[in-house]
């Protein structure tokens, strides 16, 4: 059976969320960070197939291939977010490493 069709992908319910942790751990000589959680949500995700030609495919196919689909996005969204932290981490500990550990505790004094 060969078969073609449009489909709709929808975001719905609380859409994607974030559960993201980085931790900054300090000792007396040097700053520095770790990401030490990164995982992502989708709560819905809505398939629509339009112009199929067949009804098994809107009825039988696509709650299997909507089921597929929200982990895949899942895993595809969670790894990219993820490899920006890391840069965005590294970025923070070359921030830290530039800077004197007694100048951070000072500006960090300053402001409190």
């Amino acid at each position: 059976m060969e078969d073609r069709g449009v489909a709709s992908l929808l975001f719905d319910g609380n859409g994607l969320s974030a559960d993201i942790e980085i931790e900054v751990l300090m000792n007396k000589e040097v700053a520095r960070a770790k990401l030490t959680k990164s995982s992502i949500t989708l709560d819905t995700l809505n398939l629509t197939i339009e112009r199929a030609q067949h009804d098994v495919i809107d009825t039988l196919l696509t709650p299997v291939f909507q089921a597929q689909l929200r982990t895949r996005f899942e895993e595809m969204i969670g790894k990219y977010i993820h490899g920006s932290l890391v840069q965005v981490v590294d970025q923070m500990n070359g921030w830290f490493a530039s800077r004197p550990f007694e100048r951070l505790m000072d500006e960090g004094n300053q402001k409190t």
